[in-house]
């Protein structure tokens, strides 16, 4: 739902349960009660509530702790070339700006 207004995407998925509602109420049960148990289980487990043994083992199958570090090398690096890359647009914008006789253009470059 790229593109949209979270309220727009709401009411859609609001008139596509009332639909299955209507067309088969266990269905509709089912799919709240599941989608209630997953935000539940996505809830514990971002926020850290379950047990360390717990969240040890999960860490260790998701490979946490090497996404985290190729994550911080990745920041590292952009915010290493963000300064050359802002240096670089800027003289491209100032050279473009520039003409003979425009001297406050070239005062603010």
């Amino acid at each position: 739902m790229t593109g949209m207004s979270p309220w727009l995407g709401r009411l859609i998925l609001l008139l596509a349960l009332i639909t299955i509602d209507h067309a088969s109420p266990a269905l509709a049960v089912t799919l709240v009660i599941g989608a209630a148990g997953a935000a539940t289980a996505i809830f514990l487990y971002r926020g850290s509530y379950l047990p360390r043994f717990v969240m040890d083992i999960l860490d260790r199958l998701s490979n946490k702790t090497s996404l985290q570090q190729a994550y911080e090398k990745r920041s590292q690096s952009l915010a290493r070339s963000t300064p050359t890359i802002w240096r670089r647009a800027s003289a491209a914008t100032c050279s473009a700006r520039y003409w003979p006789g425009n001297s406050a253009a070239k005062s603010r470059c």
